[in-house]
């Protein structure tokens, strides 16, 4: 049985059509309802009723999750970075191609000086290897994204959002982002066990999104959803909510 939160009357759900509904009541969290923002605790926050998808209690039409990621605003430095993260896996995490990486994954993070810190204050050997490691857990079947993030985050100024940042552009198709943002909207915590629930639940809405044929607007072969371009929607999705 599925537990579906249940909204104070003033909040008015997406319309059937897909489109973004607005939740606005009064003394709210940044326009979510109290109702939402208590139960983040106790239910997870992303689930699937039939052919719906519930984000935060509220319905969202699978069609929808086209124009959300089309909406983030890095869609075209995350293709690129996704090409470099793949070179970067053929070379054994070579110090040139993976500190280029790490600069490039900061940048696109909004933090550039992040990577500065990471690459200044630790090891070279040690950033090799737990970046090795990392892929080494990705690499099982099924993939352990905990232990991936575990390793990344040994690295100093790795913290779990960019420890993710730097997974999901490796391995976007069970790797999501979780930042703070997606962790206060959505009820995700913001550690090891939260971040493998929230792949986990990415990776079942990328299924039922491609076994629907919604349009993947980041063109993945063979119109493949990764759970990076789930998360990537969800993103758009809690920001112009919160907006609204």
């Amino acid at each position: 049985m599925m537990l579906l939160l249940r909204l104070p009357p003033d909040c008015h759900t997406c319309p059937p059509t897909g489109t973004l509904g607005r939740c606005g009541s009064a003394g709210g969290s940044g326009g979510w309802s109290d109702a939402v923002v208590r139960s983040q605790r106790v239910a997870r926050m992303l689930q699937i009723a039939d052919q719906a998808i519930i984000v935060a209690g509220s319905p969202v039409q699978p069609g929808a999750f086209t124009g959300l990621a089309e909406r983030h605003p890095q869609v075209e430095k995350t293709v690129s970075l996704e090409v470099e993260a793949r070179r970067l896996l053929t070379t054994d995490f070579s110090r040139q191609q993976l500190s280029d990486f790490i600069r490039g994954v900061c940048a696109w993070g909004g933090y550039p000086g992040t990577a500065a810190r990471v690459l200044g204050q630790n090891a070279w050997p040690d950033i090799q290897r737990q970046f090795g490691s990392a892929i080494a857990a990705l690499s099982l079947d099924p993939p352990d994204v905990q232990s991936a993030l575990r390793a990344v985050r040994r690295v100093r100024h790795l913290g779990l959002s960019f420890a993710s940042k730097h997974l999901r552009l490796l391995r976007p198709d069970v790797c999501p982002v979780l930042d703070s943002t997606l962790s206060e909207k959505l009820g995700y915590p913001l550690d090891s066990r939260g971040y493998q629930r929230f792949s986990d639940d990415c990776q079942k809405v990328a299924a039922l999104l491609q076994r629907l044929g919604v349009r993947n607007p980041l063109g993945r072969d063979g119109g493949k959803w990764f759970a990076a371009d789930v998360e990537m929607a969800l993103f758009v999705y809690v920001k112009e909510r919160s907006r609204g």
